[in-house]
């Protein structure tokens, strides 16, 4: 075995190690995400915040703006991300055109949307980033 070949395997135990003790911790506990004025719930997907075992945020729900601005909500102090995250995310307008935005979550917390605000649905579930990178 080559020692690149061993590298990779070592990495992979630790990947999974790491995997495996990040699920022992058992799964994240979610709290409801505060919307920032002019974003509402949609359907009753009520947006959800859960920081996992291994440091990874988690997001969830559905939300639609009004027109009032960008910022959709601010990330609970101690889950924002290391670095700077610009995320992409599936919207529509008015729930019949697809569009695709982007979803920006700043280092203090802010989290904003380049989706056209007036009536634009967003998706956060799938939405992910590290609190460590």
């Amino acid at each position: 075995m080559s020692g690149t070949q061993t590298t990779a395997l070592l990495a992979l135990a630790e990947a999974r190690a790491a995997a495996a003790a990040a699920a022992a911790l058992g799964p994240p506990t979610w709290a409801v995400l505060v919307l920032s004025a002019g974003w509402t719930v949609i359907g009753g997907n009520t947006p959800r915040i859960a920081l996992d075992g291994a440091g990874f945020v988690h997001l969830q729900g559905r939300v639609q703006g009004d027109g009032t601005g960008p910022l959709v909500a601010l990330i609970p102090a101690g889950l924002e991300p290391a670095q700077d995250q610009l995320i992409g995310v599936f919207a529509t307008d008015v729930g019949t055109t697809p569009l695709f935005a982007n979803l920006q979550i700043a280092t203090s917390g802010a989290m904003q949307t380049s989706a056209p605000t007036n009536a634009a649905i967003l998706a956060l579930d799938g939405v992910t980033w590290s609190i460590f990178i």
